[in-house]
């Protein structure tokens, strides 16, 4: 990792790549080669055969919208007696 400046920085943590799982690489298009890892404030999508790389600043992604609570409206049931049979209605 280099800095703004170019100059390599020192982490206090090593980075935790993980494979995706299923995923293309879009410039190459071979699946299951893509890793995912953090650095920073960044989340760091790259290709481990073609090299082709991708990072994500989490301050620019868009808040999400919050969920609209649902009006619950109660309504009384009604519930009816079951007609009677006669004896002639079961065999």
């Amino acid at each position: 990792m280099t800095n703004q400046t170019g100059e390599p920085t020192v982490t206090d943590k090593p980075l935790r790549k993980r494979f995706i799982a299923g995923a293309k690489c879009p410039a190459c298009g071979v699946e299951d080669k893509i890793v995912m890892y953090f650095d920073g404030d960044h989340e760091v999508y790259e290709c481990i055969d073609c090299g082709f790389r991708e990072e994500e600043n989490f301050e620019q992604k868009a808040p999400q919208p919050k969920p609209r609570p649902v009006e619950v409206v109660e309504q009384p049931l009604q519930f009816y007696p079951a007609p009677k049979r006669s004896s002639k209605d079961n065999p």
